[in-house]
């Protein structure tokens, strides 16, 4: 290990041209491939850690990607801190390229398999290497391929295990990166999902999850946990397919349980938007044909009905999040009932006819009113994409959209924003 190559290395990856910082990544990688004895490894990744957290949030998704790897070897090796575990979850979280998203996030699942599996310290094993002439980085994917087929062999967990496994995964996560954004959590989990069911097969089991959810006398999660699951389990049925295109020791996951239990869980979490919000994108995610398979017709309608009832509710409330949840729920499980898109189309009239006195007030008041219009406007909006374009609307909003539109022009010509949102609706009530 040649001191002047290191350093070259080191000033190498501050360059301002990507390309050479990739070439210099790439370089440390061919370095770590090449040592044997295991404390050479831990000084050189001790020497670059700082260096490779910035590279992580490198502006070139390559060079990004490429120090993500490199540091996950931080984690293998027992160096990290709070601050390398909290930095993946915050590149996995943020709304950027999906190439870093997924790079970060397989670092999370196996950090989180790792925590959850102490009985299994990949560094512990790899400081046991005595043979200098076995690279460690080598021994490092080895031990990885080992576990994951221990983790196979031991085949689908009983329903007792499973529920223990999933609460533990959930508490885990929560304690790491506790939810502040409902969004960004999930765009972390579909790739999330995808990895960890292959490492936990007790993700694969829906009984579970039920368990976990409507028996309040023995579940183990408090309500942010609760939510926490939910987003776990919208990235597992994401990643459900039919079990013939499974992989051979994976677990089909049963769609119908989950479905069967719809009614009651929207009838318990009712009260709590965020909770709500997440099991109408499970609901979604499930789909129309499972639920009429899995539901009896007394217990569909009365879902129907459900989501019906909470579309003022959804109108009024300032959470887009679960307006757009619960007028897409209700949409995609009520397309093909008779009577759907009149009545979709009667909602819609009838509310914005209601608010029109309320927002033109709010429109023509103080910062915050105006506000309220933006996410208002931004509720019907949702609503418009589950209608087709019609003029039942004319008439009802012309003289506000007119002066609005009109208003518009002004900020543009001044560079001043409109909300892009806002804009939106008005286009498509312009249209309509």
């Amino acid at each position: 290990m040649d001191e002047n190559y290191i350093k070259h290395i080191g000033w190498l990856l501050f360059d301002k041209d990507s390309t050479v910082r990739c070439s210099a990544l790439r370089a440390l990688d061919r370095v770590l491939q090449s040592l044997g004895p295991v404390a050479n490894v831990e000084m050189l990744l001790r020497r670059f850690r700082v260096r490779l957290r910035e590279a992580c949030r490198d502006t070139n998704d390559t060079v990004a990607v490429l120090a993500i790897r490199l540091s996950a070897l931080i984690l293998d090796y027992g160096l990290y801190d709070q601050r390398d575990v909290k930095l993946f979850f915050d590149l996995s979280t943020r709304d950027i390229s999906p190439k870093i998203i997924e790079a970060a996030t397989c670092v999370i699942s196996d950090e989180v398999q790792r925590r959850l599996s102490p009985s299994v310290r990949l560094y512990e094993t790899i400081r046991g290497n005595d043979n200098p002439s076995i690279s460690t980085t080598k021994l490092v994917k080895q031990i990885r391929s080992d576990a994951k087929s221990r983790k196979s062999a031991t085949g689908v967990p009983d329903h007792d295990t499973a529920v223990k496994e999933i609460a533990e995964l959930v508490k885990l996560l929560h304690k790491l990166k506790p939810i502040r954004s409902t969004t960004s959590t999930l765009r972390m989990i579909m790739p999330f999902a995808k990895r960890i069911c292959e490492q936990l097969p007790a993700l694969r089991i829906a009984e579970a999850y039920v368990e976990l959810l409507t028996d309040p006398s023995d579940s183990p999660l408090n309500s942010s946990e609760t939510q926490y699951l939910l987003v776990l389990l919208v990235g597992v049925v994401c990643q459900s397919v039919p079990a013939s295109k499974e992989k051979v020791n994976s677990v089909p996951f049963n769609l119908s349980v989950l479905a069967a239990q719809l009614p009651r869980l929207l009838e318990k979490f009712q009260a709590d938007e965020h909770i709500l919000t997440l099991v109408l994108l499970v609901a979604q995610h499930v789909g129309a044909d499972v639920f009429r398979s899995s539901l009896l017709e007394q217990e569909f309608k009365f879902t129907l009905r459900f989501l019906s009832e909470s579309w003022k509710r959804a109108s009024s409330s300032s959470n887009l999040i679960f307006s757009e949840a619960v007028f897409s729920t209700w949409a995609s499980l009520a397309d093909s009932e008779h009577g759907f898109v009149s009545e979709c189309r009667s909602k819609l009239k009838t509310l914005v006819s209601e608010s029109e006195t309320d927002l033109k007030r709010a429109y023509f008041s103080g910062q915050d009113e105006k506000d309220e219009f933006s996410w208002r406007l931004a509720n019907f909006g949702a609503l418009a994409r589950f209608v087709a374009p019609v003029g039942e609307l004319d008439g009802i909003f012309v003289d506000l959209l007119d002066d609005r539109l009109k208003e518009a022009e002004l900020l543009e010509e001044s560079n001043v924003a409109i909300p892009a949102i806002e804009l939106n609706f008005l286009s498509w009530v312009w249209k309509a």
